[in-house]
């Protein structure tokens, strides 16, 4: 990993909201995702000042080499919950997954991809299920609700 900066834009550090620990972390790999990350900053924007939980989000760099890296910086400087973490080069998804988990995480962790096809407004509803007891819970936008009641499944996600 080349650097990690939380939201104060200093390197190393557990990202705080309003200085107060996270309940919620969020790892989204990214790798060249230029495009993509201005849409999901503002729909992440739009979910934290609507909820009730402290999120934050850990955006781990796998080596992009478009204007990825400018743009985290920048959210870094901009949002206190976000904090950044890079790969010097791409080592892929499960190396990107692996330097989320492996950092100081809040008591439920979340992934979502940068591109949202998993849409982060959907993210409070796996959180309920998870708080009403469940161990762990999927989403996935090609799996649906199937009924059983061994089952929980966050239909349309």
């Amino acid at each position: 990993m080349n650097y990690a900066l939380d939201a104060t834009g200093r390197r190393g550090g557990r990202g705080r909201f309003s200085g107060l620990e996270s309940e919620v972390t969020i790892v989204v790999p990214c790798w060249n995702e230029e495009a993509a990350l201005p849409q999901l900053l503002e729909r992440l924007d739009r979910l934290i000042a609507h909820e009730k939980r402290l999120w934050e989000v850990v955006f781990v760099d796998d080596g992009s080499t478009d204007g990825t890296p400018a743009l985290l910086a920048e959210a870094c400087r901009r949002r206190p919950w976000v904090r950044t973490l890079r790969h010097e080069r791409n080592l892929g998804l499960g190396a990107a997954l692996r330097t989320g988990f492996a950092g100081e995480l809040a008591p439920i962790v979340c992934t979502i991809d940068s591109d949202s096809t998993y849409p982060p407004e959907r993210l409070p509803e796996p959180i309920a299920t998870l708080e009403r007891g469940a161990d762990l819970v999927t989403a996935s936008p090609w799996h649906r609700t199937t009924g059983s009641s061994r089952e929980t499944a966050c239909d349309g996600f």
